[in-house]
Order: structure tokens, then C-alpha cells, then sequence
């Protein structure tokens, strides 16, 4: 199957996501064969370490407040 990005443009929504669903499941059976930049590791370290620390962490009324603003 071969699509170029006119075709993609052309797609309805249903087909779209048929694709993307293919396109996921090929790549998770792959997965050993794609390396993530340096950056991914960092980032999951960090969040890793703001999860680690739960007074950093804001209530669910102090964001609802923040976006009522």
C-alpha cells in the first residue's frame, strides 16, 4: 500500500484513523528497531521526579481556578 499525502489529505475522517491504526500497530511491532533521542530519557527522568515529589503537585480546584481566570 502505497499513499501519498494528497491521498491522506483526501481521506475521510474514518479512513484517516484506519490508518493511523495500522500505522501504530506496525510501529509497536518494531519497536526494538527504533531508538528515541537522548531528549526522551530526560524527559521521562524528569517527570519521573516531579511525580516522585507530590507537594509540587496542584489540587484539581487550584487548576480549575487558574483557568477561570
Amino acid at each position: 500500500m502505497s499513499v501519498n499525502a494528497i491521498q491522506i489529505q483526501n481521506m475521510p475522517i474514518s479512513e484517516k484513523l484506519q490508518l493511523l491504526e495500522l500505522l501504530t500497530d506496525s510501529l509497536a511491532q518494531q519497536q526494538g528497531q527504533v531508538n528515541s533521542p537522548s531528549w526522551h530519557q530526560n524527559e521521562l527522568e524528569s517527570r519521573a521526579q516531579e511525580l516522585s515529589e507530590p507537594e509540587s503537585w496542584y489540587s484539581l480546584e487550584q487548576i480549575k481556578s487558574h483557568y477561570r481566570r
